[in-house]
This record gives C-alpha cells, sequence and structure tokens, in this order.
C-alpha cells in the first residue's frame, strides 16, 4: 500500500512511500528507512516483486545542536551513501518471501 509521509525538518515535505525498510541507528542518530520509488519487476506465486528506485533515510532528530557541525556533515555524507547502496540492485515484496528462495 502506498501512502503519504508529511515531514517537516527544513519546512514542509510530503514524500510517497511505497515501503518501510525499517531503522538505521548510526552513532547517536536514528533514521526511518523508506522506499519511495519502486517498480514492479515480477510476479511469483501471485505474489508481486518490486525493484527499489530510490530509498530516503529520514532523521528521527530533526534539529542539530550547532557544536555538533562536523557529526552532522559526516552524517550527511553517511546517509547519502547508504541512499545510493540501497538503491541499486534490491528489491521487495509486500506479498512474498524472498529470503526463501535464498539455499
Amino acid at each position: 500500500r502506498v501512502s503519504t509521509l508529511t515531514s517537516k525538518p527544513h519546512g514542509s515535505l510530503e514524500r510517497t512511500v511505497h515501503a518501510l525498510m525499517g531503522v538505521l541507528h548510526r552513532q547517536q542518530e536514528a533514521f526511518l528507512v523508506v522506499i519511495v520509488d519502486a517498480r514492479k519487476v515480477a510476479t511469483i506465486a501471485g505474489g508481486r516483486i518490486f525493484g527499489i528506485g530510490r530509498v530516503e533515510l529520514l532523521p528521527f532528530t530533526l534539529y542539530a545542536k550547532k557544536n555538533q557541525n562536523s557529526r552532522v556533515e559526516a552524517n550527511v555524507k553517511e546517509v547519502k551513501a547508504v541512499e545510493q547502496f540501497f538503491s541499486k540492485g534490491f528489491f521487495y515484496s509486500p506479498h512474498y518471501d524472498l529470503t526463501s528462495l535464498c539455499p
């Protein structure tokens, strides 16, 4: 099911969320990992399989303290790297267990 998530870290932003991947904890930060772009690539046993087009990490902490600027900059680079990693060659299905195909 596709829903709209509204976040207000820097004003009002709306995203279409195709799926929730989970929560990523990094150092003292936590991020909600969401799939914001996906396309249907196959059907297995009636279950739709989607290729992930783009992932976004949404921080639970919206505002950083001024003395944490260097840590925030490092986190931005890491977040971008994780988003790029998950946006290449990953698949999911809301209806079919893809891990059951693994030996």
